[in-house]
C-alpha cells in the first residue's frame, strides 16, 4: 500500500496542464493505495457547480474509476480550488480544509496544501481568510452563477500570477522561498507533532531532511513534471 500525492497542477479551462494530471491519474495504482490531491489541482474551481463535471469530465470519470478499484482519494483545498465539498462529496471523495495527520509505516505525516503552515506573508493570510469565509462559501454555493464566478476567478487568477511573477520571479530558482518553507515545515512538525510534512503551494520542488523533520514538495507540476510517492521511503518521482 502506497500513498501518492500531487499538488499545484493548475489545470486551466482551455485544457492547458491537463496532460500532466492525466499522466498522474494513469499511474499503476494498486488496490488500497491512496491518492492525496494537495490543492491547486485546478487554476480555478470554486463552488459545487455542475458545469465542472462537464468541463473536466475526463478528470471526474477517472476519479470514479479509481474509486471503483478500491483506491482511496482525498482532496485538500488550495487557494485556487475551494468551497468544493459538495462537488466532490457527490462522487464519494472527502475534501479537507485543514492539514491532515496520518501515521503511515510508523511515521507521523502531515499532509496539507502548504499555505496553512506558511510563515509570514500577512497580506496573503488576510486574502485566504476572506476567500474561505462562511459568507463567501454561501455566495459560491448558493448565489453566484457559474459564468460570473468563472469570469471573476479567471481575472483574479491572471492578476495573481502577474503579481507573484513580479514579486518572486521563477519560484524554482528563488532560494528564499525554499528556505522559508523548510523553516515552516520545521515549525509545523513541532506544532502538529509529526516527523514528515508533505505540502505544495510554494511551487518550489524540494526534498529536505533535518534532525526533526522530512519535508517534500513536488513544486509547480507543469515545470517540475513531478509527484510524490510514499512507500517504505518518500520519493519525488517524475511523471
Amino acid at each position: 500500500m502506497n500513498i501518492y500525492t500531487i499538488s499545484d497542477v493548475h489545470i486551466k479551462p482551455d485544457g492547458q496542464n491537463s496532460n500532466e494530471m492525466k499522466k498522474f491519474l494513469s499511474l499503476p495504482f494498486q488496490t488500497n493505495d491512496s491518492i492525496y490531491l494537495l490543492g491547486d489541482i485546478f487554476d480555478l474551481m470554486i463552488g459545487p457547480h455542475q458545469e465542472y463535471y462537464t468541463e473536466y469530465n475526463w478528470f471526474f470519470d477517472k476519479l470514479k474509476e479509481l474509486l471503483s478499484l478500491g483506491i482511496k482519494i482525498k482532496y485538500f483545498e488550495g487557494n485556487h480550488d475551494f468551497h468544493i465539498e459538495r462537488l466532490f462529496s457527490e462522487i464519494g471523495i472527502k475534501v479537507y480544509k485543514e492539514p491532515f495527520k496520518k501515521t503511515f509505516n510508523e511515521q507521523k505525516i502531515l499532509f496539507c496544501h502548504g499555505d496553512e503552515i506558511e510563515l509570514g506573508n500577512p497580506s496573503y493570510k488576510r486574502y485566504k481568510k476572506f476567500i474561505t469565509s462562511k459568507p463567501l462559501n454561501y455566495i459560491a454555493n448558493k448565489l453566484m452563477p457559474y459564468r460570473i464566478l468563472n469570469f471573476i476567478g479567471v481575472t483574479a487568477s491572471k492578476k495573481s500570477r502577474s503579481r507573484n511573477k513580479a514579486r518572486y520571479g521563477n519560484p524554482q530558482e528563488n532560494l528564499r522561498i525554499r528556505d522559508s518553507f523548510r523553516e515552516a515545515a520545521e515549525v509545523a512538525s513541532k506544532v502538529y507533532g509529526v516527523e514528515v510534512v508533505i505540502s505544495g503551494h510554494s511551487h518550489f520542488m524540494d526534498y529536505f531532511e533535518s534532525d526533526t523533520v522530512i519535508y517534500a514538495n513536488n513544486g509547480y507540476v507543469p515545470y517540475t513534471n513531478s509527484y510524490i510517492r510514499i512507500s517504505d521511503k518518500i520519493e519525488i518521482m517524475k511523471l
